[in-house]
């Protein structure tokens, strides 16, 4: 299951028992899952974690399932949607692939069956294996130190130069005095939080990609670091290889985004005149 631990899924359902129990399942099985228990938050989560496929339940109260894959589809025609229902007919099935949906499930529908389809719908999504950027110079900020003793020995075993800190003001103290292109960063610590530290990093170090852990997501904190700079909102307890792979993608851009001011630099000094 090494494949499926990059999967981004995001499950819709208004039914606390069934969202909660099914996301769990997928977990357990390597899937990187976020809840909505409606379908406005559902739009409102499509901004910022970009997801790989979304499950999504036909009968909410409110904006419907419906009308939900509708706005996705319109919006992000490349995101494959998967709806669940305990109503469902072949005409609606029928009806529902037409308009684009990839696979329409019955509900109760097994968590074996519901990660097959995910898999099937994100076969030609999965992230490409990334060109090597050399050696990333990472932060890791957290105030648990079990969690960096066990995260940073297997990073840089994949050959990240990581470095760690408990705190938000020795971190600050850190980035002042050295020059880091990725800072993963714990949402909830004591005194100086994570949000306030990214506004903090994003004012020092505005090319710093930042990437943000939280054991309790929401939307409306996603949406705010997204709006404060976060390059990503990740969900602990999070894989060794799903953060690398956050960590490698976050330098690949960093690294796009050095290469175009250079050439921006060097186009530049071709069009000045007696050059």
């Amino acid at each position: 299951m090494t494949q499926s631990k990059l999967i981004r899924v995001l499950l819709v359902d208004d039914e606390d028992d069934f969202r909660q129990a099914t996301a769990r399942a997928l977990r357990h099985r390597g899937v990187y899952v976020f809840t909505a228990h409606h379908g406005q938050q559902a739009l409102q989560m499509m901004e910022v974690i970009a997801p790989d496929a979304v499950v999504l339940d036909v009968r909410m109260p409110g904006m419907d399932g419906d009308l939900v894959f509708d706005r996705i589809h319109q919006r992000w025609p490349g995101v494959p949607v998967i709806l669940l229902t305990g109503h469902g007919s072949v005409q609606q099935a029928f009806e529902t692939s037409r308009r684009g949906v990839y696979e329409y499930l019955a509900k109760p529908c097994p968590v074996d069956r519901l990660l097959e389809v995910i898999q099937e719908a994100t076969a030609h999504l999965r992230h490409p294996t990334l060109e090597y950027v050399g050696p990333t110079r990472v932060l890791m900020v957290d105030d648990e130190p079990d969690f960096l003793g066990a995260m940073a020995p297997a990073l840089r075993r994949r050959g990240f130069q990581v470095e760690t800190c408990e705190s938000g003001v020795v971190a600050l103290d850190r980035i002042d005095r050295q020059s880091f292109e990725v800072v993963v960063l714990d949402v909830y610590m004591p005194g100086l939080g994570g949000l306030q530290l990214l506004r903090f990093i994003k004012a020092r170090r505005p090319h710093c990609e930042v990437i943000l852990l939280s054991g309790n997501p929401s939307a409306d904190s996603a949406i705010g670091a997204r709006e404060q700079g976060a390059c990503d909102c990740l969900m602990k307890p999070v894989s060794v290889d799903a953060l690398a792979q956050r960590i490698r993608e976050a330098a690949v851009r960093l690294r796009s985004r050095e290469a175009e001011v250079e050439a921006q630099g060097y186009d530049r000094k071709d069009a000045a005149p007696g050059s």
